[in-house]
């Protein structure tokens, strides 16, 4: 019987696969809301030759930019 046991050296826990998919969907969401707010905010200047030639006019746009970031 050896006088000292060997013992695993302590490791800090790997983050799995798993949680790094997470944090890449989590990623993913916040990136698309950011998108869609620079686009709302961009459609917002536009003016109304641009809006028409888009079949767009102003109502429609003031009904897109007034939705919360979040909301497709």
């Amino acid at each position: 019987m050896p006088l000292l046991e060997r013992t695993q050296p302590s490791r800090i826990p790997v983050p799995t696969i798993d949680l790094f998919r997470r944090f890449v969907g989590v990623l993913d969401v916040v990136l698309a809301w950011q998108e869609r707010a620079a686009q709302r905010h961009h459609l917002a200047g536009l003016d109304d030759r641009m809006l028409a030639d888009m079949g767009l006019n102003r109502a429609d746009v003031q009904r897109e930019i007034q939705k919360p970031f979040w909301t497709p």
